[in-house]
């Protein structure tokens, strides 16, 4: 249906939340563009998004984005300096701990954001929040099991 759009139609794709933006450009690059004419006016609409993510859709792609809000460093981004939402030893906890819970060479797309949906929680959340039934190691070197307030859901 959407080859049959006249020219210059705009078309609006929605997503609850852009993170790192990779997995948007993904699925643009992957399955959007394939289907669009060079004419047509693209946009995704997105509940929320962080400044980097949105400028990377708008910078490496034919698609503007709609944000209902912009998830700002100074505000949102818990791991920063600039967010003052924790002060710097509670900072320094949740960024080691939080790295306990990643696996290294993974796609990491965690950007410290205390955000969820009612349906599930996104990657880019710190993984204490959503990282159920993960396997680390403690301070004693101890192998311990992860129980996640918001277990994600795929």
């Amino acid at each position: 249906e959407i080859s049959r759009l006249p020219s210059n139609s705009p078309i609006i794709f929605v997503d609850d939340v852009i993170g790192t933006a990779t997995q948007a450009l993904g699925h643009i690059n992957k399955h959007l563009n394939s289907i669009l004419n060079p004419s047509h006016n693209p946009y995704l609409l997105c509940l929320c998004g962080t400044s980097e993510g949105i400028e990377e859709v708008e910078n490496n792609s034919n698609f503007r984005v709609l944000c209902g809000l912009e998830l700002l460093e100074e505000t949102h981004h818990c791991y920063s300096e600039k967010c003052k939402i924790f002060k710097e030893n509670e900072r320094h906890i949740l960024l080691e701990l939080n790295h306990s819970l990643k696996i290294l060479g993974e796609d990491d797309f965690d950007r410290g954001l205390l955000i969820a949906f009612h349906y599930t929680v996104p990657n880019c959340t710190m993984p204490m929040i959503w990282k159920e039934g993960f396997r680390y190691m403690n301070k004693k070197n101890g192998i311990k099991e992860w129980f996640a307030l918001l277990p994600r859901r795929y």
